[in-house]
C-alpha cells in the first residue's frame, strides 16, 4: 500500500478507511487493501477513525461489550499497531494534529487530552470546569500549535497552547444560541465553525467572536459540520437525513441530498474533506453502503458495498482520483 501511494505519476483509484464492528479496513471499489484487527480476541466495535496528514497511518478509536474505548494508532503498509495509548475509557472524539505527531482525544469525564505518537504518553490536558460538563469538542487552529475547545450548552471557546495545556484565553461568542453538540471545526481564514440550537450551525471570528453567519434549513439537530477547501462554503449534515451546502457570503442552501430511503442515513455524519473536495458519507443502517460525494455539485461519485455495519470513515487524500 505504502509503495503504491508512492509511486510517482501513478493515479490511484479512489479508497476510504472505515470502520465498523468488525474493525477497521482500507478498500477501493474493486478489493480490500488491507484490514486492521486486534490480535486480542475481544471483539471492539471500531466507531471513529482517523487518518494520519500523510496518509501512511490510521488512528481508531474502539468499544468492547462494557462500552469501554479504546485509542490506538496502526500502520497502513502492515495492519500492525503502533501504539496502544493510554486515553480514557469513555472517548468521545479523536483527531491528528496537522504535524502528525501528536493526537487528541476528547473524554466525556477527563476532558481533552494531547498525547506524543513517538511515545504515547499524554503530555498535556485541557481541563473544562467541573465533573458535570459535556464532552467538549475541539479543534487545532492553522499555527498547528493551538487547540480550540467548545462545551455544549455554552456561548464560548477556550484557546490552549497544543503541547502544556496552558490556557491562552476565552473569547465569548457573539450568540443568541448556545451549542447543541461539541462539534467543532476551525479554517485557516481564523473562522470557527460549529452546531448550535435550532438545528443551525454558525460561524464565528476567533479574533473577535463575532457571528459571521448562521445556516438554517435542518429541521433535526446538526450533526457534522465542515468548512470547504476554499473556506467559502460550508458542509452540514443533520439527523433529519440531509446533507446541505451553505455559501458562507450570503449564508443561503447551494443544494440539499434527501436519504432516499427510512433505513439510509439514520445518523448523518461526515468527517473532514478529502483533498480534492469529496465528502465520505457512513450510516448506521443494515445495507452496508458507504458513498461517496462531490462537494460542488452535491451529486454521488462513487459507492461501496459490503462494508462494515455501522461504518465511520474517512477518504484516504493521497488516493483520491
Amino acid at each position: 500500500f505504502r509503495r503504491l501511494s508512492r509511486r510517482a505519476g501513478l493515479k490511484m483509484p479512489l479508497a476510504v478507511v472505515v470502520g465498523g464492528i468488525e474493525g477497521c479496513e482500507v478498500s477501493t471499489q474493486e478489493k480490500m487493501i488491507c484490514r486492521i484487527r486486534s490480535e486480542e480476541h475481544e471483539l471492539r466495535s471500531v466507531r471513529g477513525v482517523r487518518l494520519s496528514p500523510d496518509g501512511l497511518k490510521v488512528l481508531t478509536m474502539s468499544y468492547n461489550f462494557n462500552c469501554e474505548t479504546r485509542l490506538q494508532l496502526w500502520d497502513l503498509a502492515t495492519a500492525k499497531e503502533v501504539m496502544d495509548f493510554e486515553a480514557g475509557i469513555n472517548l468521545f472524539e479523536i483527531m491528528f494534529a496537522p504535524s502528525g505527531d501528536h493526537v487528541l482525544a476528547s473524554d466525556e469525564k477527563d476532558g481533552i487530552k494531547c498525547f506524543s505518537c513517538a511515545t504515547g504518553e499524554a503530555i498535556a490536558s485541557f481541563e473544562h470546569g467541573g465533573p458535570e460538563e459535556e464532552p467538549a469538542g475541539m479543534a487545532v487552529a492553522a499555527d498547528g500549535t493551538t487547540v480550540l475547545t467548545v462545551l455544549r450548552a455554552d456561548k464560548e471557546v477556550r484557546f490552549w497552547e497544543l503541547t502544556t495545556g496552558a490556557r491562552i484565553k476565552t473569547l465569548n461568542l457573539e450568540a443568541e444560541e448556545v451549542f447543541t453538540m461539541p462539534l467543532v471545526c476551525c479554517h485557516p481564514s481564523k473562522n470557527l465553525l460549529s452546531a448550535s440550537s435550532g438545528n443551525n450551525a454558525g460561524v464565528w471570528s476567533t479574533d473577535t467572536g463575532k457571528l459571521i453567519q448562521l445556516f438554517s434549513g435542518h429541521t433535526d439537530i446538526v450533526t457534522s459540520a465542515v468548512f470547504s477547501s476554499s473556506g467559502e462554503q460550508v458542509l452540514t449534515g443533520s439527523e433529519d437525513r440531509t446533507v446541505k451546502l451553505f455559501s458562507l457570503d450570503t449564508g443561503a442552501c447551494l443544494w440539499t441530498i434527501q436519504a432516499s430511503s427510512p433505513k439510509e442515513w439514520e445518523f448523518v455524519r461526515f468527517s473532514e474533506l478529502c483533498s480534492e473536495d469529496k465528502f465520505l458519507m457512513t450510516n448506521h443502517s443494515p445495507d452496508k453502503v458507504v458513498r461517496i460525494f462531490s462537494v460542488e455539485t452535491g451529486k454521488e461519485l462513487k459507492f461501496f458495498t459490503n462494508m462494515f455495519h455501522g461504518t465511520f470513515g474517512q477518504v484516504h487524500p493521497s488516493l483520491c482520483a
